[in-house]
């Protein structure tokens, strides 16, 4: 338990730093880290707040937040524009509007937009892109999103499920023969059609479709079979995507080939899950568990000077850019809600001087 180490550390007095530890806007702290900091001699702590003097009382002496300090504290929005939408494409839209009303008024090193929720930016990136205006996240691209994983969600549903909805999916790949979408969308509306009849059937098109299933599952038939330890699946996970999506140093991009060394890492973690966790699964069920995996991966984007920033929620405050665009305010990602530990809650954590669970 690290935490224990730590307060071992502490409580031996064998806490030793070379150097000075720096906090910058660091609004909250784990009890026992906190503890470990104030043991240090106080010339090798420093603590930078971004706040007015008059507000000094409500923060400690790391910097942290008091709440109570706070609990009757009410947004001054003067007369900034607030729009209600209801869909994140909804909200994308009314985003891009504000800024297109600025026009002139401010360059793009003067504005930056705050996404407090990551999955919502996508959203807006892409209303921009088709005005003609780039963005670029400081919280990076998920790895999820990316071509090589989303080839990872297709496989996992095709596996697991076998469904026409699934295959569907799977097709739609880029990486996957470049008429599949087309050939399967002629293949439902023929064989499942909705109100009335198309007139001339599909010619051919359910005998290309099995070509290209037979395609398709020639490249995977390694996943096919018994169940197996799921620190088995790694490598023949691994070589399916390699072979499917191209070799790491081949992949298009710099985001591909690292979102593929992505999954590399977490299929070698895999590979080395202790004996009580290695239990028998499916393929499907262990390309589940690698997508789990790469859920809350990211990979930084490149830098542009023509791009909105896009910044989280910690890192708008002590922005100093004139225009400001707020997106994504919702209950849930501000303040964001927190899960504690069933069976050790934050209560419990905190007597116990224990890191509680952010």
């Amino acid at each position: 338990d690290p935490g224990a180490a730590r307060r071992a550390a502490l409580e031996g007095g064998a806490l030793r730093l070379d150097g000075t530890v720096w906090l910058v806007g660091v609004p909250e702290l784990p009890v026992l880290t906190a503890r470990m900091l104030r043991a240090l001699p106080p010339d090798q702590v420093r603590v930078l707040v971004h706040a007015p003097e008059s507000h000094r009382d409500r923060f400690t002496d790391l910097g942290t937040v008091i709440p109570e300090a706070w609990a009757g504290e009410g947004p001054d929005l003067g007369d900034w524009p607030v729009v209600a939408a209801q869909r994140p494409s909804d909200e994308a839209a009314a985003g891009a509007q504000l800024l297109s009303e600025w026009g002139d008024r401010f360059s793009v090193d003067e504005v930056v937009v705050c996404g407090p929720d990551p999955a919502r930016v996508p959203y807006l990136a892409r209303q921009l892109a088709q005005n003609g205006l780039g963005t670029r996240f400081a919280g990076g691209r998920p790895v999820p999103t990316t071509s090589p994983a989303q080839l990872l969600d297709g496989l996992a549903s095709w596996l697991q499920g076998g469904s026409f909805s699934d295959l569907a999916t799977l097709l739609r790949h880029p990486d996957l023969p470049a008429d599949g979408p087309e050939v399967a969308d002629e293949v439902f509306l023929d064989r499942f059609p909705r109100g009335a009849p198309r007139g001339q059937p599909a010619v051919g098109a359910g005998a290309r479709l099995a070509e290209i299933v037979d395609t398709v599952e020639s490249g995977i038939q390694v996943l096919r079979g018994e169940d197996r330890p799921i620190s088995q699946w790694a490598a023949p996970i691994f070589d399916t995507v390699l072979a499917l999506a191209g070799r790491e140093d081949s992949a298009p991009g710099r985001v591909e080939r690292e979102a593929l060394q992505a999954i590399r890492e977490e299929c070698a973690a895999l590979a080395q899950l202790p004996d009580p966790l290695d239990r028998p699964v499916s393929a499907g069920s262990a390309l589940a568990l690698l997508s789990e995996a790469l859920r809350h991966r990211t990979i930084p984007e490149d830098p542009d000077p023509r791009a909105l920033e896009v910044v989280g929620w910690l890192e708008l405050h002590p922005d100093d850019a004139r225009g400001m665009l707020l997106t994504g305010f919702n209950e849930g990602f501000i303040p964001a809600s927190v899960v504690g530990h069933r069976f050790l809650p934050d209560s419990l954590r905190r007597a116990l001087g224990l890191s509680l669970i952010h």
